[in-house]
């Protein structure tokens, strides 16, 4: 038997095609003779309720009752097409256009009062193969015999009509003679009826209106009696607390309140009630039946008897639970705000239209020596020198002019005690409703030290030595026409060239594969024009001189002169060609995994085991149950009311608890459809990413429960994929895990080796270098600096900002797959990945159009 092997990540699911294939033929031609005579019988039921609406037609006469009928019985009977019908009623006949009496007739007496008044005859005009009945069928026979009893009936009905409107004629003599002699006594009655009519009708009405009051509006309308039972609850405490009307009538009104409030309240009652004094507003904690607390807040007026005494008490409660978080949430907001701006080490500060501090947080008196009090109602500018308020305003009133945000402006301010103080300002323009700007909102932070410790380091820089042959990375220089000036030994091992072979040569043209090189020489002529921005790390193929094509991952930068224009290139690279072929074979597994995942036939359900939401499903699992999986991904089994009743879902829970998988376990549920279907449900609990998730395949056995014993082999064969699996997934684990570490080992080893080998060398060659060289010497040590200070830093940070789904398609985009292929493979509308590829952009800080995502994805 051939087997066919359904996964996704650690879940494989075995099933057997021959069996399946045998199965769905049978129930395919099962379902077409159901199919056919469920259309035979919604034929026959159409001709009844025809024939009935026809009757039921206000003023019709017998004859077209009769000619109607005849008319509507070819169609209803297996061949319309060759079928025509006679009705004979006493000394009357009515037939179809088409009637032809022939040998094949199925006849039936039309009875009134038991005696033969009619006939209805079905006339076939040829031979057609027999059935129960000759060519009729059993359930023919049953419709013209119901047809004969409808008219049989209809025509008792019209003579009784005429008896009784003879009667009728008879009763309203009868009844005009009575109306005569009452018509004395009416009059006398008339204005006491009517009175008594209109007091009725408006006391309908007001009862009518106080009950469409109560049982629409949101609130809880009670009544209770004087010893605080309620009389009375309207519909909407099921709404609020979940208890319907009948459950609480009768009850106490402290019943549904905590123990503590009950007494306090209940004090709160016997005061009022003795004095009648009305409750207001009275706020108290309940219990909801599903034990949740609700917060409902009472008003109500006492109700007397006749004596005036109270005899009661009548009001509303109003849940005010989400209105009494969104306070708590709001003050525990502002609290933290607060908190926060007070403790925060930077100045916060809020600027009207006219650039006047309108706020001030305590920290400038740390920062700058002034309180808040003596900056309210100032300008920044008055802070500044004359020279950078010029430089700093002119900045301002051009992003206020177009609302746009100050981002990390750099500013010199002068401290109250003289000294110079360096901010690094930004802020968000504050908009009206209309959308007219009112003033500016951001932060200040003192970057004086900073700053200094920059300049230091600059001056650092310019004294450190390099000799890049040291280093254990590739290094290559190239100018501004992309002919390399420099290589270190590292890079001529993995070329296989010596540094004079290297040197000279055009960097495209000779070390760069065939099939790319015209796409880099155009990328790398951009660069140089400044056209677009260098991509700090990316990934290419080199061309070595035995042919081989070797993965290299670049660390970039472009080196200026002193007027800053681009007069070359440096790159540091290692060799990470075994890593990528690693990477691609895992992908390729992940790819297989997932297709044979989507396109299971049986449902598969994959559930965080903590919150029981659903985290996946397949297509198999959207066709059984009728929900689409962005309908039920985020979603509990409990939202979805997939359960037949809550002992079917305590069934399942005491099943997870007790058991780590579990197979053959027999489940009945609810399509979205409301049909109820019986399914076998395997399921497992397994760890991905360290969390815990519960893997269910579903099995519907509603018509085929009689394969259960063939489920059960097959779910054994379940487990033993699901062990090889798992058992190939930790080897896999461990291959990436060495990668990781051998990648970190090379980024820390690089980083050493330029602070501590490379840099400190540089020096001897600027004293022995000739002046035209010195500058060159200068820009390669900037450069390296450049590059190697951030890098280890970075690398680690960069993904850290994505979601785990942002993640995962930037790794699509990454592999090269388009936006329609990532919405296909992630079951995710197309629009939805060019929004999520928009905040993707934003978080690896992507400002501009012209930086190629997939490049750049591809360069880190």
């Amino acid at each position: 038997m051939k087997n066919r092997l359904k996964n996704l990540g650690n879940i494989s699911v075995l099933e057997s095609d021959n069996e399946n294939q045998v199965n769905q033929k049978q129930v395919i031609e099962e379902l077409q003779k159901k199919t056919y005579d469920l259309g035979e019988r919604v034929k026959e039921l159409n001709c009844l309720y025809t024939i009935s609406h026809l009757i039921e037609k206000p003023d019709v006469t017998l004859d077209e009752i009769l000619q109607g009928t005849v008319n509507i019985i070819p169609p209803s009977w297996q061949y319309p097409e060759i079928t025509c019908a006679k009705i004979t009623f006493k000394n009357n006949v009515y037939t179809t256009d088409n009637f032809l009496e022939t040998e094949w007739l199925q006849q039936c007496h039309i009875n009134n009062h038991r005696q033969i008044v009619g006939s209805i005859e079905i006339y076939y005009f040829k031979k057609m193969p027999d059935f129960d009945e000759g060519p009729f069928l059993k359930e023919e026979r049953s419709l013209i015999t119901a047809i004969s009893e409808r008219l049989g009936k209809e025509f008792e009905r019209i003579e009784a009509e005429k008896e009784l409107r003879k009667t009728n004629a008879e009763l309203e003599q009868r009844v005009a003679e009575r109306t005569s002699e009452l018509a004395q006594a009416n009059m006398l009655l008339e204005i006491d009826i009517s009175k008594r009519i209109q007091c009725e009708e408006a006391l309908r009405e007001s009862e009518e209106k106080f009950r469409v009051l109560v049982e629409t509006t949101t609130d809880l309308v009670w009544e209770i009696n004087s010893k605080a039972i309620f009389t009375y609850v309207s519909p909407q405490i099921e709404n609020i607390l979940g208890y319907k009307p009948e459950e609480i009538i009768g009850e106490s009104g402290f019943l549904l309140m905590l123990p503590e409030e009950q007494e306090k309240f209940g004090e709160i009652f016997d005061k009022l009630r003795i004095k009648g004094d009305p409750i207001l507003s009275e706020a108290t904690l309940n219990s909801h039946k599903d034990g949740s607390l609700v917060i409902l807040e009472s008003n109500g007026t006492a109700v007397y008897d006749d004596n005036g005494n109270v005899i009661g008490y009548r009001g509303v409660a109003r849940d005010i639970t989400k209105h009494k978080q969104a306070e708590d949430a709001l003050r525990e907001s502002e609290k933290k705000f607060r908190t926060l701006v007070e403790n925060s080490s930077d100045w916060i500060w809020e600027v009207n239209s006219d650039c006047v501090y309108t706020y001030v947080s305590p920290q400038i008196e740390t920062i700058l020596g002034y309180t808040p009090k003596e900056v309210l109602g100032k300008s920044p500018f008055e802070f500044m020198s004359l020279a950078e308020k010029e430089k700093v305003g002119k900045i301002f009133n051009n992003l206020s002019e177009k609302g746009e945000p100050i981002i990390s402006i750099e500013n010199i301010n002068t401290h109250k005690d003289g000294s110079q103080v360096i901010l690094e300002t930004s802020g968000v323009a504050v908009l009206d409703e209309e959308g007219n700007i009112t003033g500016y909102r951001g932060i200040d932070r003192d970057i004086t030290i900073r700053k200094q410790f920059e300049n230091k380091l600059n001056e650092e820089r310019k004294r450190a030595q390099t000799y890049l042959d040291i280093a254990n990375v590739l290094f290559v220089a190239l100018d501004d026409s992309g002919i390399v000036t420099l290589v270190n030994q590292k890079t001529c091992e993995i070329f296989g060239y010596t540094e004079e072979e290297m040197v000279g040569k055009n960097w495209f043209d000779n070390f760069i594969p065939e099939h790319l090189r015209a796409m880099v020489k155009d990328v790398a002529k951009q660069l140089m024009q400044g056209i677009i921005k260098t991509v700090e790390y990316f990934e290419n193929p080199v061309l070595t001189k035995s042919g081989d094509e070797r993965i290299i991952a670049w660390y970039n930068t472009i080196v200026r002169d002193s007027n800053g224009i681009i007069i070359g290139n440096i790159s540091s690279g290692e060799d990470i060609t075994e890593r990528v072929q690693a990477e691609e074979a895992l992908k390729e597994s992940e790819e297989k995994f997932s297709k044979i995942f989507m396109t299971s036939p049986n449902p598969i359900t994959i559930t965080s085991l903590e919150r029981g939401e659903i985290v996946d499903v397949n297509q198999s699992c959207e066709e059984a149950f009728g929900y689409s999986k962005e309908e039920v991904t985020g979603r509990t089994t409990l939202d979805l009311d997939l359960w037949c009743s809550s002992n079917e879902r305590n069934k399942f829970k005491d099943a997870l608890k007790e058991n780590e998988s579990l197979k053959d376990f027999e489940l009945k549920i609810k399509r979205k459809d409301g049909k109820i279907r019986t399914c076998l449900v395997a399921f497992s609990k397994i760890q991905l990413n360290s969390k815990s998730y519960i893997v269910s395949v579903a099995l519907d056995v509603t018509e085929r429960k009689l394969q259960k014993i063939a489920l059960v082999e097959a779910n054994k064969l379940l487990a033993n994929e699901k062990v090889l699996l798992s058992n190939k997934n930790i080897a896999l684990q461990e291959v990436l895990g060495r990668i990781a570490d051998q990648k970190e080992e090379i980024k820390l080893q690089l980083h050493k080796n330029i602070s501590n080998v490379i840099l400190p060398m540089i020096e001897p060659l600027k004293k022995a270098a000739e002046p035209s060289f010195i500058n060159m010497l200068n820009l390669l040590e900037s450069s390296l600096t450049e590059i190697t200070s951030p890098l280890v830093d970075r690398l680690e940070n960069l993904y850290a900002k994505l979601t785990p789904r942002e993640t995962e398609i930037c790794n699509l985009i990454k592999a090269g797959f388009d936006s329609k292929e990532i919405a296909d493979n992630l079951h995710l509308s197309v629009n939805t990945i060019h929004t999520q590829r928009r905040r993707i952009r934003k978080k690896l800080g992507i400002n501009d159009n012209k930086t190629n995502l997939t490049n750049y994805l591809k360069s880190i």
